[in-house]
């Protein structure tokens, strides 16, 4: 069944589906060594392999954050380029030359 939100289709996640609980945890806990959050992070990282990590509450995170965004703001400038620029770089065998 589609539905939108501001005019942009999506679809709904099946009913019968199930859908678990990700485990949410806190980057400066981890930083601080404390011993719950990081075994939790370990559970949560052996037994689903999926967690939430909130980087917002630790000036490491933050700037992990600010530089997440700057680089999608790049990939997005080097996705507008022309073809013509675009192919000025060619990848051999997995190694960038340009």
């Amino acid at each position: 069944m589609a539905d939108t939100v501001m005019n942009v289709p999506f679809i709904l996640f099946p009913s019968l589906e199930q859908a678990i609980e990700l485990q949410h945890l806190l980057l400066a806990k981890i930083i601080d060594k404390d011993i719950n959050e990081i075994n939790s992070l370990y559970l949560s990282s052996k037994n689903l392999g999926f967690f939430l990590l909130d980087m917002n509450d630790s000036p490491n995170g933050k700037a992990i954050l600010k530089d997440a965004a700057a680089l999608f703001k790049l990939g997005t400038a080097i996705f507008d380029l022309d073809l013509e620029e675009k192919q000025k770089y060619a990848i051999l065998n997995r190694i960038v030359f340009g």
